[in-house]
């Protein structure tokens, strides 16, 4: 031990005569200390630890031991802290966790610098560390290269499967009858949210969740893994906590539909009852924001379409001509202070579908609209329209019709197209040819929801 002490007394000595002869400073501030301006100690090494699993840790975590060896008398060791690398990551650079000299850091910093590199799915993952710590002596630091080790750390996340379903008493819970979820493309993880739309026809609907897990296998498994329920049987509360732990049956009171909403990351649930308007307006920078432009739903059903102009400088859609009733924003926010919507499409006339049930919408582009029939001389050849900014309607001038009939298109072909007996009312949906008499005119449409589409013919 005396030719131990000695080695890390001259090996210190001559640290502390080549270093700077301020004030000591904290190891907070890394960057007084070097790496490349440290030593390595004989006895003073770091010791790789089992995996953590952070979902069975307490308040503290252990990331390394420390072998420790005796050190001369004035001193101490002080200031550990490990630099973590992650594995399989080109690119990235160091996350640098203060710890005890034990080497125990917060769970809260391990799990954050998990998070950040690999998100919370809960599998184990590895990292390359280096240790590195202060020995002490009248107010002067010097750096100790405690070596490398590595590191492996399961985040603390939940159980959270690919899918969900609902069942019901309604279908006798049966899985044959389950629906199921719908969620976006990205892992659920990082997006841990499910979302349902349905309509119950009788009071007091009964209902539990089936994870996949349980839907490949049995039904109604209870664990970890198992069915999702609520705490309280037949609770009628429209939001509240999932537990896979004596999982009871929730209820809906009243019949009709409802968008049910789970937060598989927080294990809640929001029951919302739905009553979607007939219409809904569009406001938005294409329209000077005046919600002119109508969107119908005739099903009820939260599904809605209509044509219409809009621009890159956003938009919104109400379910009233004004502000007055449920606005919908950016990722079909309901909030007062929601952002714009904001197409990446390119400025342009739009077949606009939307689905709130989805909270999603389509565009589809119409880059023309044109004139056929035999009353132009051909179903063939369109006679091409303009659009008219001022008055969002399609114009042609100077059009010359024989007896016989007609209809509109879009983009040359049969995909949308409006016909009717009724110029007020064309409709894409079936629409019948619009007989016309023979005469030169300008000719306008304007394009909305099925039924509402109107065209006009003036004789020149």
């Amino acid at each position: 031990m005396k030719k131990l002490s000695l080695y890390i007394t001259l090996a210190l000595v001559s640290l502390f005569l080549g270093a700077c002869s301020g004030e000591y400073e904290p190891w907070g501030n890394p960057q007084s200390y070097s790496e490349e301006g440290s030593i390595t100690i004989p006895g003073i090494k770091a010791n790789a630890v089992a995996t953590q699993d952070l979902a069975n840790a307490g308040e503290k975590v252990s990331l390394f031991t420390l072998t420790t060896a005796e050190l001369p008398d004035g001193y101490t060791l002080q200031n550990a802290r490990i630099q973590l690398y992650p594995e399989d990551l080109d690119g990235a650079t160091a996350t640098t966790i203060n710890t005890t000299i034990e080497g125990m850091a917060t769970k809260t910093e391990v799990q954050a610098m998990v998070e950040k590199y690999f998100g919370k799915r809960p599998v184990a993952r590895k990292f390359k560390a280096h240790v590195f710590l202060n020995t002490v002596k009248d107010g002067q630091a010097a750096l100790i290269d405690a070596g490398t080790i590595a590191v492996t750390v399961i985040p603390d996340a939940p159980f959270i499967d690919s899918a969900y379903y609902l069942i019901t008493d309604a279908s006798s819970w049966s899985k044959n009858n389950a629906k199921v979820f719908s969620h976006s493309d990205a892992d659920v993880y990082k997006d841990p949210v499910f979302t349902l739309f349905i309509t119950t026809t009788a009071p007091n609907t009964r209902w539990k969740i089936v994870t996949k897990t349980n839907y490949d296998g049995d039904l109604l498994a209870e664990g970890k893994t198992g069915v999702l329920g609520t705490t309280v049987k037949d609770d009628t509360s429209m939001e509240g906590t999932l537990t896979t732990t004596n999982p009871q049956a929730g209820m809906i009171k009243n019949a009709g539909m409802y968008r049910i909403t789970i937060n598989m990351l927080t294990y809640t649930y929001k029951i919302e009852k739905l009553n979607f308007t007939e219409f809904l307006y569009m406001a938005g920078d294409a329209n000077s924001w005046s919600h002119s432009d109508i969107l119908h739903g005739p099903a009820f059903d939260g599904k809605y379409h209509g044509y219409m102009y809009l621009t890159q400088n956003g938009f919104k859609f109400s379910t009233q001509p004004n502000w007055n009733g449920t606005n919908y924003g950016k990722g079909f926010s309901t909030d007062g202070g929601a952002d714009n919507i904001m197409m990446t499409e390119p400025n342009g006339f739009y077949k606009v579908e939307l689905d709130l049930q989805a909270l999603s919408y389509k565009l589809t582009p119409i880059t023309t609209i044109g004139i056929v029939g035999d009353a132009t001389g051909s179903w063939d050849n369109d006679v091409v329209m303009s659009y008219d900014a001022a008055t969002h309607k399609w114009v042609a001038q100077h059009v010359t019709l024989s007896n016989g009939e007609i209809k509109f298109r879009a983009n040359g072909t049969w995909n949308i197209s409006w016909g009717g007996t009724d110029l007020t009312k064309l409709t894409s949906n079936g629409g019948a040819n619009i007989a016309v008499t023979a005469g030169t005119y300008t000719i306008k449409l304007k394009p909305s929801y099925d039924g509402n589409t109107v065209a006009e013919l003036i004789a020149e």
